[in-house]
Formats: structure tokens, sequence, C-alpha cells
């Protein structure tokens, strides 16, 4: 629509993460490991012990619309060309 949608700096991180993996899900672990170089967000034992995808996934999905990240169940989530 031309309009600019203002994202933050992990929601870009994530977005960017998506989209340079053009075509090819990427797993929630892999996401959540990409946000965990931030250092600043709480880890458990693991990075699968938090749900920090599902929340920057949902973030994104509410700026750009529901049906542009595709959720692959067992695989991750990859973004709608």
């Amino acid at each position: 629509r031309g309009e600019p949608i203002w994202l933050s700096a992990r929601e870009f991180s994530v977005l960017r993460l998506l989209m340079q993996s053009a075509g090819r899900p990427v797993s929630k672990l892999h996401i959540e490991e990409h946000l965990g170089q931030w250092g600043d967000e709480p880890q458990g034992d693991k990075a699968s012990d938090t749900n920090l995808a599902e929340v920057y996934i949902h973030h994104l999905r509410k700026k750009l619309g529901r049906d542009r990240i595709q959720t692959l169940r067992g695989h991750g989530y990859l973004l709608a060309s």
C-alpha cells in the first residue's frame, strides 16, 4: 500500500532472517538462537525453553498481515512471497 511499517530492531532482525532464508523454513530454535545473540533476553537452560520466536512472529504478523508468515508444523516459519 506504500505506507511505512515501523519495526523494532528485533522484529526487523527476525524479518531479515526470514528473508535471507528465501523459500526455506526457519526453525523456532534458529530464530530463538538468533534473538539470543542480543544478550538481553531472559534465557532458560536452552533457547527452546522460551517463546521468543512466537512473540516476534506474532508481532510481525500483526504488522505485515497474517498471511505473510506461514507456520510449517515441525519445520518452522516461512516468509510467503
